[in-house]
């Protein structure tokens, strides 16, 4: 399994003309150095294939650089998928291995690096997902729930994470992955309890100094594939193609 996905930007445009083009025909386009980089911060780059990326403008010492805006779903997506292979590979060795062997010297470092990149990939894993709800929200929207009034701020501030991939972001795109696909929303549900259980790390002292081990165990009984493919599916399921299968190599 080699999966690369298509790296995306804020505001990506596929346009047929060139902005040096533009620049020929507007004799009143400003300078660089004539723009106030405070009051005017967006700017707009194009790349080799003539698409259109929104970026921003970063003062460094007064000297302005252009930052390109990378769509944040996407980055922590590409994010934990480029830690996918190795991830599998070592929970494969990991769980092939045998313990009775007195060679924990290797071992151990292999547990140490499959848990380190377990704890990586959840967590951008389902970053991704949270940012890709965030992005779904229309400036314009609001929903109520339990007596409460939410607005985009904040359902993105303050709405748990269930009551927004079950009933704002089905209202906001007029479709439920939960109603299409049940089981696997509910496994959309284990990879938020693996996060939280990541990010909250407990110390669970019952016959050991200290001691995480049903956190480890977590990792090594999890379907990393699995949750990728998910996270995978649900994406596309509200915006056909948000992430693309890319020949590039990375």
């Amino acid at each position: 399994m080699k999966p690369h996905s298509k790296r995306k930007f804020v505001g990506d445009i596929k346009v047929d003309f060139k902005f040096d083009e533009l620049d020929k025909v507007n004799e009143y386009a400003k300078k660089p150095s004539e723009v106030d980089f405070e009051e005017y911060p967006k700017v707009f780059m194009q790349l080799e294939d003539q698409t259109i990326i929104q970026g921003f403008v970063h003062l460094i010492d007064g000297k302005p650089f252009m930052i390109p805006e990378p769509e944040p779903s996407i980055l922590y997506f590409t994010n934990a998928e480029d830690k996918l292979n190795t991830l599998l590979n070592l929970q494969s060795i990991l769980l092939e291995s045998n313990l009775t062997t007195n060679n924990f010297s290797d071992l151990s470092h292999a547990f140490y690096n499959f848990f380190q990149l377990s704890s990586d990939y959840i967590i951008n894993l389902f970053t991704s997902i949270e940012a890709f709800n965030n992005s779904l929200i229309p400036d314009d929207f609001s929903i109520r729930i339990k007596n409460e009034n939410y607005n985009k701020e904040r359902i993105q501030r303050s709405m748990d994470f269930l009551n927004k991939i079950k009933k704002a972001i089905p209202q906001i795109m007029n479709k439920s992955f939960l109603k299409e696909y049940h089981k696997k929303y509910e496994f959309l549900l284990d990879i938020k309890k693996l996060r939280d259980n990541v990010v909250h790390t407990k110390n669970m002292q019952s016959g050991f100094p200290a001691s995480y081990r049903e956190l480890y165990k977590s990792y090594l009984n999890f379907d990393f594939k699995k949750s990728y493919e998910i996270t995978k599916e649900y994406f596309n399921f509200y915006k056909d193609d948000w992430i693309e299968d890319c020949n590039c190599g990375r």
